[in-house]
């Protein structure tokens, strides 16, 4: 899933794939990423500010990062079953 606009996304479901986000000024709230695969669940590309990501799930046991990129916060999130976090 790729975000090329700023928003807010929430209650949604994404199994063996990935969130890229291009944009300032997003939310993702109350979801589940199971299973990103290789490299990352989320990734906020280039230099982002404002991106806020909580009340959700993240795991990604066959991939390394679960979240990268910068300007991002978590609240309230469940992130298990990753190589590395952050």
């Amino acid at each position: 899933m790729s975000i090329t606009q700023p928003g807010v996304y929430e209650n949604f479901e994404i199994r063996n794939g990935t969130i890229d986000i291009y944009v300032d000024n997003v939310t993702l709230r109350n979801f589940r990423i199971i299973g990103g695969g290789p490299w990352w669940n989320i990734h906020a590309h280039n230099v982002r500010q404002n991106i806020l990501i909580e009340d959700g799930e993240l795991t990604n046991p066959n991939g390394d990062n679960v979240v990268t990129g910068s300007g991002i916060t978590l609240r309230r999130m469940h992130i298990h079953d990753a190589w590395d976090m952050l």
